[in-house]
């Protein structure tokens, strides 16, 4: 089968030290594979990466990895994205759909939550951004992508970040009309701070070149828990064979943290 995944940091393919669970997912599975996770993204550039490519690549199944409460900006001119690539913000990169990660070349997504260097930014976020608005962006941003899967006939499933607050979703009659049209059938698993949490009392390795001041990327020993017992099993209930040899993914993520594990002990994490 051809998969597509999509998701913000912790699903970023383009993550250099140690593979995420989309990543290792073609080598877990028999699938043609493809991903277009960004980092830092929300549900606007998530359901827009995913729109962009199921175009274009005609999977037969869709994982979407969802946020709540982050920020995507389009940025359609030059100049300020000139500015955004030379500010000290930790989000000082653009994102690109057709890559599915930052690019330094051409105008893009500014995708970020909480970052109060640009100064507009801070006054938009301490003074504009809400809770329920942002929240409405983004279930309307899967309800969009759910309508599209449906429209192509893709098998869609999706799992989130952080631990969904049914109640709350519920309380607010106008974001409850959003919910009431997400079909959580499709939710699979825990979320990935509930598979974070499973493995507290090991480095997160966050402090990693620069790289920690731009985005969080959970250790090998997490990313094997999200594929393995939240993504692993809804695919093979939609007829993805695993591979023979898929163990041996598990036993390399072992090696990986404790390596990272030796080279990091003596530094702050």
């Amino acid at each position: 089968m051809k998969i597509l995944t999509s998701g913000s940091g912790p699903s970023d393919a383009n993550w250099k030290y140690w593979p995420t669970w989309t990543k290792m997912l073609p080598l877990y599975f028999q699938c043609r594979h493809k991903d277009v996770s960004g980092p830092a993204a929300g549900n606007l550039f998530i359901a827009r990466s995913l729109i962009y490519h199921l175009q274009r690549f005609r999977p037969d199944v869709i994982i979407a990895q969802w946020n709540f409460d982050r920020y995507d900006l389009y940025v359609g001119q030059q100049k300020f994205v000139d500015q955004i690539h030379q500010s000290e913000s930790n989000r000082n990169f653009i994102v690109d759909v057709p890559t599915g990660g930052k690019t330094t070349e051409g105008t893009g997504y500014w995708c970020s939550s909480k970052d109060n260097i640009v100064s507009w930014k801070k006054y938009y976020v301490e003074n504009i951004q809400s809770e329920k608005g942002t929240l409405l962006d983004d279930l309307q941003n899967m309800l969009t992508l759910q309508n599209v899967c449906e429209r192509h006939n893709i098998k869609y499933r999706f799992f989130m970040h952080g631990i969904i607050n049914h109640d709350f979703l519920n309380a607010d009659a106008e974001i409850k009309s959003l919910y009431d049209e997400i079909d959580w059938d499709n939710l699979i698993g825990t979320s990935i701070e509930e598979s974070k949490s499973k493995y507290a009392g090991t480095h997160d390795f966050n402090d990693i070149e620069e790289t920690g001041k731009t985005t969080s990327v959970p250790n090998p020993l997490v990313q094997f828990d999200i594929l393995h017992n939240t993504v692993a099993p809804a695919l093979e209930a939609l007829g993805v064979i695993p591979r023979q040899d898929r163990d041996r993914i598990k036993q390399y993520c072992e090696q990986k943290q404790n390596a990272l594990t030796e080279l990091y002990k003596n530094k702050d994490v």
